[in-house]
């Protein structure tokens, strides 16, 4: 099965610079494309060998694509409507890693505006995207789904994104998977003024575009970096070295064998109880500087409470304030089945950990045997690590800042006279800024145990038709 990731905009590229560069090290391909002789980890295939071999249809490595002289290239498109970072990229180190046809540009700056990367400048350049797209597919014999990268406050990654999620909704409807990496408007530490309202029109505009949305914010990245890896002044390849970490344990079983696998198919169905509550949060351990890798204990059991941490959080939320739906933990390395399952005892035996009542099993477990790798000397080197991607009811509290932080802005008509000159209309600002509460209202609903807007107005009318057999199940959404 294989997965095309798409990388767009200034923070896409620059988080799939440092995703690939962790890639390449894991399957032993340096920066020209050869493999090396010994790649990350064994060649052999049973759970002993700790190896990387072959999945169920005989590509070893999923995310790569071979050329007849046995290069591997990467699965991925890299999309800027303005070529300077794409062309920095070009540059570095694993230039000749790449396929130069799979990098498009525009040649004018997005200037911070969701307007002009969705209605002008993005539509310019959304054939050749398109275009490049359908080739990386058609390469694919099993083609799984999209990863998409990008950031909500700047114009590409919130304009053009949203537009190109359209285009991709329309041209692979059968599409298995699609995952939205998103990073988002941080509550206090933004570089850009704007950043409210393209947030809340890119969410708005892609929320039926993706099946689900794993959201980091700068800000608690920093604190992360901070916190736990003792770096004082964290750069934006440190934060993005934490994201290429989760985002190899979320594609690990396709790449690597192990006992309990997870695909992106598993987790969603695990993860995402409604359409629209679909939106997750990633955390990772263990996050330890290497100073301190000798002194602290790396249990199972460490791992996973971690996971759960309010410190460890990459996006700004309230853990304490809401239940956990549903979570996916996975495993990678020298874990047996035995510690995983007392881990998860433990986990649910804490007092501090708060599940909704209506999900009976609320966490998924997965396991590959091959340990991480980690890209850049400011993490600690372990031979097991631990990944949990949980819907939150917490993000209440995500919705409702950057809501409050969008109303701020609106309620005194500021800088939409750049909007409306690039093609947008009023109508869809108060649209978007509905959607936006419809979410916020089903996570508090959730969090609650009442019915939020998506079943009291999405399932309304179905409710009515059966409500006389429903009328005593009280997980039936009731009419509005």
């Amino acid at each position: 099965m294989e997965i095309v990731s798409l990388h767009i905009g200034q923070a896409g590229v620059q988080i799939g610079s440092s995703c690939w560069e962790l890639y390449c090290k894991e399957h032993g391909v340096l920066p020209d494309g050869t493999q090396a002789a010994e790649p990350h980890g064994n060649h052999g295939n049973s759970p002993g060998d700790h190896g990387n071999g072959p999945d169920d249809h005989g590509n070893p490595h999923p995310i790569f694509s071979e050329t007849s002289s046995g290069k591997l290239v990467p699965r991925s498109v890299f999309l800027d409507l303005e070529p300077t970072i794409i062309q920095a990229f070009q540059c570095g180190s694993h230039r000749d890693l790449y396929n130069p046809d799979t990098m498009v540009t525009g040649l004018e700056d997005a200037s911070s505006l969701y307007s002009q990367g969705h209605y002008c400048l993005g539509r310019g350049m959304l054939d050749e995207a398109c275009d490049v797209i359908r080739r990386q597919v058609e390469q694919c014999e099993h083609f799984q789904g999209f990863m998409l990268f990008s950031a909500l406050g700047g114009g590409t990654g919130s304009g053009f994104s949203s537009l190109l999620g359209h285009s991709l909704n329309v041209s692979y409807k059968h599409c298995k998977t699609r995952v939205n990496v998103r990073v988002f408007p941080s509550p206090s530490l933004s570089p850009i003024v704007v950043e409210p309202y393209n947030g809340v029109l890119g969410v708005a505009s892609g929320m039926d575009y993706s099946d689900a949305e794993i959201y980091f914010d700068n800000e608690s990245l920093y604190n992360v970096c901070t916190r736990y890896l003792d770096i004082e002044r964290p750069s934006y390849s440190d934060l993005n070295s934490v994201i290429s970490q989760v985002t190899a344990s979320i594609t690990a079983s396709y790449r690597f064998d192990g006992g309990i696998r997870t695909d992106l198919n598993t987790i969603l169905t695990n993860t995402v109880p409604y359409p629209r509550v679909k939106f997750l949060t990633a955390t990772y351990a263990p996050l330890i500087s290497p100073d301190k890798a000798s002194h602290e204990p790396l249990t199972v059991s460490d791992m996973t409470k971690a996971c759960f941490d309010q410190s460890a959080k990459t996006v700004s939320m309230d853990w304490n304030a809401g239940a956990i739906l549903s979570t996916c933990v996975m495993y990678r390395g020298q874990v047996t089945a035995g510690e995983i399952n007392s881990a998860i005892s433990d986990l649910k035996s804490q007092k501090s950990m708060k599940f909704t009542r209506w999900v009976p099993s609320p966490i998924k477990v997965g396991h590959v045997h091959t340990p991480p790798t980690h890209n850049g000397t400011d993490l600690a080197d372990f031979q097991r690590s631990a990944c949990a991607l949980t819907n939150h009811c917490g993000q209440e509290t995500l919705w409702s800042g950057i809501n409050h932080r969008y109303d701020l802005l609106y309620s005194r008509k500021a800088f939409l006279h750049w909007y409306h000159s690039y093609g947008m209309e009023s109508d869809e600002f108060a649209c978007s800024r509905e959607e936006l509460s419809a979410v916020e209202m089903d996570y508090y609903y959730e969090n609650g145990g009442g019915y939020g807007y998506y079943h009291k107005y999405r399932y309304a009318e179905d409710s009515e038709d059966e409500s006389e057999e429903s009328e005593d199940d009280p997980y039936v959404a009731k009419p509005a």
